[in-house]
């Protein structure tokens, strides 16, 4: 245990229905865990989700949240408004962190805000989650100023270092994961089917998280077409798209969409399906090369075999023990994929059990202690 501190910088709508939100609130719940004293530093914000922030997450209050003042112009100014709430928010941040001791790292996922901090005696530390295509001059300049960096991706962290000039030895890889706390019991599938209220008998096909272009949910929704026999149920979305889904595939039968469910139902969904699919789209950079899904990592948890997109973020976690990888953005070539699953028994049986062993390597807690000991050497 350790008496160590950090002030984890997020600006970030919490809580949130976006996976980063998940994401950060594990990991400060994490971090805590591990003996760390966590204080999560986040803009008070206009917010549809009233529910208190652990609540909505399913975690213990094991760390403290402050919510912070920024000018929440978001939604009403354009690219504007983003950057004043941006740029106010950082200063806000900076204002707020000179209260703490300056012996308490910082652990940020904001550029800006980790920029303002490094300007003093703590360890900054910056979290990258997407890898910027444009304004490299500019990014060579903030990033330089970091004591180090976290790549959730191998792909991300060349670029760091090829690109952006950043020494190797202060950049650690480590991908998202998930809450072993979660996943550690559950009830049989017909249970959870009958819970659920799903069909008891039907090969089901699932897919959870957002329905947008570039994670491929329209992609699995066509290849639906292709396999009428299949359930496909799509568990998340926001009620627009959910409703645009509903008029695109309303001559589709075999489509179920369940819509948005608190987290702490979701591995109830991933044990009562047969295959889970991440049709990830080749169209979109970050889902190509610098993505590093949360739902990868549950699937891998709930034990089942995966369909998924041939794309280098995801082999990056998943060989061919681990899932069938089909062409990206081709419905009939999922669907085959689907089907060639279904027909396999024996392959779907190695591949759930192989899943099993991958998952132990990316839970949260293996994640925090990760960074927790590197950022006591740095």
């Amino acid at each position: 245990m350790t008496n160590a501190s950090v002030l984890y910088i997020a600006n970030a709508r919490m809580p949130t229905e976006k996976a980063h939100g998940l994401q950060i609130a594990n990991m400060c719940r994490a971090l805590a865990e591990h003996g760390m004293d966590v204080t999560l530093v986040v803009p008070k914000r206009k917010n549809p989700i009233q529910e208190d922030a652990f609540r909505y997450y399913g975690i213990e209050p094991s760390f403290q949240i402050r919510y912070i003042w920024s000018w929440d112009l978001i939604g009403s100014l354009g690219v504007i408004g983003f950057w004043i709430q941006q740029i106010t928010f950082s200063f806000s941040a900076w204002r707020a962190c000179r209260n703490f001791s300056a012996q308490d790292s910082v652990f940020s996922r904001d550029i800006f805000a980790a920029w303002l901090l490094s300007f003093g005696k703590r360890k900054v530390i910056f979290e990258m989650h997407r890898y910027p295509e444009r304004f490299v001059g500019m990014w060579k300049r903030l990033l330089r100023r970091m004591n180090g960096i976290v790549s959730t991706n191998q792909w991300k962290a060349e670029k760091i270092e090829r690109v952006m000039g950043y020494p190797k030895e202060r950049i650690r890889v480590l991908p998202n994961g998930f809450d072993s706390s979660m996943f550690s019991a559950h009830q049989s599938q017909t249970k959870l089917r009958e819970v659920l209220q799903l069909p008891p008998n039907q090969t089901i096909v699932l897919y959870t998280g957002h329905l947008y272009d570039w994670k491929g949910a329209h992609v699995l929704a066509d290849a639906a077409r292709f396999a009428t026999n299949i359930l496909f149920v799509f568990v998340g979305g926001t009620p627009q798209d959910i409703e645009r889904f509903k008029k695109e595939y309303r001559h589709t039968p075999n489509i179920l969409l369940v819509g948005h469910r608190p987290h702490r139902e979701i591995p109830k969904y991933l044990h009562s399906a047969d295959i889970l699919v991440l049709p990830n789209s080749a169209k979109s950079h970050e889902s190509q090369f610098s993505t590093s899904p949360i739902k990868l990592f549950e699937y891998l948890a709930a034990a089942k075999p995966i369909v998924a997109s041939d794309l280098p973020s995801i082999h990056e976690i998943l060989g061919d023990t681990n899932a069938v990888f089909v062409e990206p953005d081709n419905p009939g070539e999922l669907a085959k994929g689907i089907l060639h699953l279904i027909g396999q028994s024996d392959l779907a049986q190695r591949m759930a059990q192989a899943n099993k062993v991958l998952s132990a390597s990316y839970t949260w807690d293996r994640r925090a202690g990760a960074i927790m000991e590197w950022i006591q050497r740095l």
